[in-house]
């Protein structure tokens, strides 16, 4: 009689070691293009050779990082937002180590980007011959 009150908790206790042992799924990391599109991107700093400008550019030149935002989106599709909202297309490029904006018009832009994980963007461009290096959290 014992025997017969075991049996279903073993076969219960098997059932969930080799349910468990897939781990394929939780292992697997997130694509960059899944982490791009996690949610909208808020500037926070911007450096230029290793040294933070956010403050010189908000004194100087009145451009406050802390309000410029970007959401990608998986279609394709940028909103990037500073007192307006511009919308465009975006695109990997460069085995995913740049991103190519606006492809095919006049405003057409590459960025390099320099970090990306859950919660840090962190992209160059130049602007007059200068690497800025503009750095978004989530």
């Amino acid at each position: 009689m014992k025997t017969q009150r075991i049996i279903p908790f073993l076969f219960a206790a098997l059932l969930l070691v080799f349910t468990s042992c897939d781990k394929d799924d939780e292992d697997k990391e997130p694509s960059r293009s899944d982490l791009l599109t996690t949610g909208l991107w808020t500037g926070s700093s911007v450096y230029i050779q290793g040294q933070d400008i956010s403050q010189l550019l908000r004194d100087s030149a009145n451009f406050d990082v802390r309000q410029l935002s970007t959401r990608f989106d998986k279609n394709g599709e940028y909103r990037e937002t500073f007192g307006r909202t511009i919308v465009g297309t975006w695109e990997f490029v460069n085995n995913e180590q740049e991103i190519l904006f606006d492809k095919g018009t006049n405003q057409a832009y590459t960025v390099k980007i320099n970090k990306l994980n859950a919660t840090e963007l962190y992209y160059e461009q130049e602007i007059d011959g200068l690497p800025f290096e503009f750095r978004f959290s989530h």
